[in-house]
């Protein structure tokens, strides 16, 4: 009963996956322009030492589909001709990479090895508007809080602003909800900005349903590549104004490991310059540190497994913990008054800044209790006088209830909307 939910599940993410592959395809010629059909083709995955083959086909056509991500060599040999390699060609995700080879006569085996890039710079094979942003970019590039959106900063044609390095609404871990951190941006114009932004990590829709930001940040030092789909992208993004794809590290044949910690600390932090101007000279205290490691390569244990050539893996683990303390972290808590059963600072505080009438009825509306059984007024907001509540006869629950919350700590103010304790996030 669990395993056909499951495989369903796991079918679902590997077509997902599919759509961040890539291709290379092109056409054989010879000298004199002309086709060159039953050609034998080999694609060389650099990284993980696997090749494909294919033939080409009665135009002179190849295609080699649902590539990963990397760097690949073509080759390209028949019977009468030099065999002729490619350069390097680099794939991205949902690239469509064209590599055209001629091939020369050949009277001995000879081979013809091309240098520099075999791909032309300009994109024939699609009319997608985007910006692909590398590895060696994602590791340099300083980001907001590590979080990946922050990279759409370094494509043209989009407007970004910033988002708040520590969400006090989300648990500040890697890959939860309300991420902090990286940027919101907008292409085109669009008057809606980010809310009609897709998110994908991997092919799979990482959109948080309420306001359509990104649900899932993956490690920054997780991410091999990153694209930005600006315009005239694939049809399968049909709701998006614009998408961010994420595609994650995958092992080669060679092991690759790193450990990282990246931190902020208020001792290194400036001055808020309109606190300066203002007077206020003290920094609030602000601890931020990331730090994790890396590990990939190929399937192998010595003298028990080797699966180099064939399978690979690439591991990652992160922790983000951090704190701030500050005036903005502030929160509203029964105060000692209200939980011995007196409300009257409801209207006598800061905020309904009311008085009582000798009748015990609060002059400003907003800051009177009622029965909710009778409909009457509570004289002095005090729900012991009024027989509603008596501390020392409550039951249990509701004790356990009132010291679920901490204690006052700050005074309430009508600048700070009344609120009565200052916390630290962590």
């Amino acid at each position: 009963m669990i395993l056909l939910p499951t495989l369903f599940v796991l079918t679902l993410a590997s077509f997902a996956q599919f759509s961040q592959r890539g291709s290379i395809s092109g056409v054989v010629t010879e000298a004199s322009g002309a086709v060159v059909p039953k050609a034998s083709v080999t694609l060389l995955d650099l990284g993980r030492n696997q090749k494909s083959s294919a033939s080409t086909d009665a135009s002179g056509h190849y295609d080699f589909s649902q590539l990963l991500p990397g760097s690949y060599q073509v080759s390209v040999e028949l019977a009468g001709f030099k065999k002729s390699v490619s350069a390097q060609l680099t794939v991205s995700p949902q690239s469509e990479v064209r590599c055209d080879i001629q091939l020369q006569l050949a009277s001995v085996a000879e081979t013809v090895t091309v240098t520099g890039s075999s791909a032309p710079l300009l994109q024939t094979e699609s009319a997608d508007l985007d910006q692909n942003i590398s590895q060696e970019q994602i590791a340099s590039v300083p980001m907001n809080g590590r979080n990946w959106t922050a990279l759409t900063e370094l494509t043209p044609g989009v407007s970004t602003s910033p988002r708040v390095n520590i969400n006090l609404g989300g648990t500040f871990e890697v890959g939860a909800s309300y991420t902090s951190g990286g940027a919101d941006y907008t292409a085109g114009g669009n008057a809606e900005g980010s809310r009609d932004n897709g998110y994908y990590v991997n092919g799979v829709n990482a959109n948080e349903n309420y306001e359509s930001g990104a649900s899932f940040q993956p490690s920054a030092e997780a991410i091999g590549e990153v694209k930005v789909g600006v315009a005239d992208f694939s049809a399968e993004y049909g709701r998006d104004f614009t998408n961010l794809n994420a595609t994650t590290k995958a092992g080669t044949n060679t092991f690759h490991g790193e450990v990282y910690d990246f931190f902020e600390n208020d001792a290194l932090n400036a001055l808020v310059p309109i606190n300066k101007a203002q007077g206020l000279l003290t920094k609030s205290a602000f601890r931020f540190n990331q730090f994790g490691g890396g590990l990939g390569g190929p399937v192998y244990i010595p003298k028990v497994l080797n699966l180099k050539d064939r399978a690979f893996f690439f591991v990652n683990y992160e922790r983000n913990p951090h704190s701030l303390a500050g005036g903005n972290n502030l929160a509203i808590v029964p105060a000692d008054t209200q939980r011995a059963g007196d409300f009257g600072v409801d209207c006598t505080g800061p905020v309904n800044a009311g008085t009582f009438a000798t009748n015990g009825q609060c002059s400003n509306p907003a800051g009177q209790l009622y029965n909710p059984y009778t409909g009457n007024a509570i004289p002095f907001n005090n729900l012991v006088t009024a027989g509603l509540y008596n501390p020392a006869t409550a039951s249990s629950q509701i004790k356990g209830i009132t010291n679920l919350f901490p204690h006052a700590n700050v005074a309430p103010t009508l600048a700070n909307a009344g609120a009565n304790y200052q916390y630290p996030a962590r």
